[in-house]
């Protein structure tokens, strides 16, 4: 997801847009993908309050309680993931409150279960503004069926920069990149 992000927020009109990533070679790449900065992990918690009007959360655990602490007032913590696997975090409603905060959560697999229509839609924008430039989509690697252990242990680790894919075999002289 983080590979294409600042791409499609610059896309629908976004200012700053900014990530946080696990090491400094992914620093690098994040600004050649068009994140204007790209914080270390290990640097979050000493970001600044009241920086972002919304941080999307694709991890869970303590980058949820640290994304609502960046927050300005009326801005919105969206979670989209649990990438850590990490148990549930409490986020305060007073704090929700007296600092005019909001938090939701974003589903894509429930969402286009419900809205397959409205899915098509946007895996039409997603692919025109591929086709057109306006999109980079890298691969870090093509594997083959035998591989797909390999590949997810490779995401796992957090070795990967852009999207896996897998080939497989369909009929005798075709085949199909997943």
């Amino acid at each position: 997801m983080g590979s294409q992000f600042a791409q499609v927020a610059r896309a629908l009109g976004a200012g700053r847009v900014d990530a946080v990533v696990g090491t400094p070679a992914k620093q690098d790449i994040a600004h050649e993908l068009g994140y204007d900065h790209a914080y270390l992990r290990s640097d979050v918690a000493s970001m600044d309050a009241d920086t972002y009007d919304i941080v999307i959360d694709p991890v869970g655990g303590a980058a949820t309680k640290a994304g609502f602490g960046v927050l300005r007032a009326g801005g919105r913590l969206v979670r989209v993931g649990n990438a850590s696997q990490s148990p549930d975090v409490a986020l305060s409603s007073m704090a929700h409150w007296i600092e005019n905060k909001t938090t939701a959560g974003f589903n894509v697999g429930a969402w286009l279960a419900e809205r397959p229509e409205e899915g098509a839609a946007s895996l039409r924008w997603a692919l025109e503004a591929a086709a057109r430039g306006e999109i980079r989509v890298d691969l870090t690697r093509v594997g083959e069926v035998n591989e797909v252990p390999d590949l997810l242990a490779a995401l796992e680790r957090g070795d990967t920069t852009g999207k896996l894919a897998v080939r497989m075999a369909v009929g005798r002289h075709s085949e199909i990149l997943l």
